[in-house]
């Protein structure tokens, strides 16, 4: 069984659909079922900031380094706390 949703779009979030439905050859349908699985899949339904701007991050010439769960990862956001406020304390300006 299958039932229909509807979305309000911006003019420009539409049209944007619609480049990337037709740069990739598929329906705008078929892109918001995609996205939505990908939701759905996601680890304990969380979705980083790192994963939801992963595309201009990947873009050709862009660093790419450190963890990419640092958002979600309260552990690694300590450590990075404490190395920052270690340096901080042992740097002389």
């Amino acid at each position: 069984m299958s039932s229909t949703l509807s979305i309000k779009l911006s003019d420009a979030e539409k049209a944007r659909l619609q480049a990337k439905a037709k740069a990739r050859n598929v329906s705008m349908s078929k892109l918001v079922k995609e996205g939505i699985e990908k939701v759905l899949e996601g680890d304990e339904g969380e979705v980083s900031c790192y994963d939801l701007m992963r595309e201009h991050f990947e873009k050709p010439g862009m660093l790419m380094e450190g963890p990419s769960d640092l958002s979600t990862n309260k552990e690694l956001q300590n450590e990075v706390i404490v190395k920052n406020l270690k340096e901080k304390v042992w740097r002389k300006d």
